[in-house]
């Protein structure tokens, strides 16, 4: 099963302090949930993201700098999960361009989502 991600799996988490809501349409089943809420815990620096899932809250942090990045709640509706928004730390986006903002972030979640072993991303 593997260990569960807290947010005391790790050193000290620097809350965001400018955050940018980016609309977004993600649906997950249960299967996906229940994947989501484990999170990441890196085992090696170059595993770049630290996430844990803490009352409906999906927090991407930076792993070397302790640093949150992203944030986003899931919601219950129906026999589904969904998430329509996230928060963005400002400054932090490459690009600065919400769609493809919103594109990144979808495909961090498939990475999560899809458990494999290490996230390098960024």
């Amino acid at each position: 099963m593997g260990t569960i991600a807290t947010r005391n799996s790790w050193g000290n988490i620097v809350p965001m302090k400018n955050p940018r809501k980016i609309l977004i349409n993600l649906k997950f089943n249960e299967e996906e949930y229940e994947k989501i809420k484990k999170g990441f815990i890196p085992s090696v620096m170059e595993e770049k993201w630290f996430v844990f899932f803490e009352e409906n809250w999906i927090h991407w942090v930076r792993s070397w700098t302790g640093t949150e990045w992203v944030k986003a709640e899931i919601k219950k509706e129906n026999d589904y999960y969904i998430m329509n928004e996230f928060y963005l730390e400002e400054g932090v986006s490459k690009e600065n361009d919400e769609k493809r903002d919103a594109e990144i972030f979808e495909s961090f979640m498939k990475v999560l989502i899809s458990g494999l072993t290490g996230i390098y991303m960024f």
